[in-house]
């Protein structure tokens, strides 16, 4: 459970040493500021294995990371990603003073990301990682060797 503002950025969702399989993240947002404004799911994703320096994986947004690029509309769900909970509270004015709820996730069953000595998965929240006061809760999934 992380918030944003309150923590140094990017945010780290997993970080593991020694061989596993990465095989997915469950994600929660709620917040993020100005109200009507989802800028917090620009935030890029990042995997870093082996202790790398540069990504092995990098991402062009945290909704792209979901399958839901443009935003998302609604809920929605696939085998390996969706949006099962989406809830938008004051939704008058075209979302324009809007808060958004998302519940999110995505299964690396078929693409598995796999490190001998560690991995490592962060991402922002927002374009330059900043957007507060966005509160992010991630479950993630990976087989240890």
């Amino acid at each position: 459970h992380q918030r944003a503002g309150h923590r140094a950025w990017p945010l780290t969702f997993f970080n593991a040493r020694g061989p596993l399989n990465f095989i997915g993240l469950v994600h929660a947002i709620s917040g993020g500021e100005p109200v009507g404004y989802r800028g917090y799911l620009e935030g890029d994703e990042r995997v870093y294995v082996d202790g790398g320096f540069w990504p092995a994986m990098q991402g062009t947004g945290t909704e792209d990371y979901y399958g839901g690029g443009w935003y998302f509309l609604g809920a929605f769900a696939n085998a390996t990603s969706g949006q099962p909970r989406f809830i938008v509270s004051d939704a008058a004015d075209h979302w324009s003073h809007a808060r958004f709820e998302h519940g999110l996730y995505r299964w690396h069953l078929g693409d598995f990301i796999p490190a001998r000595h560690g991995l490592r998965l962060t991402m922002e929240s927002g374009p330059r990682g900043a957007i507060a006061p966005a509160t992010h809760r991630t479950a993630a999934f990976a087989y240890g060797f």
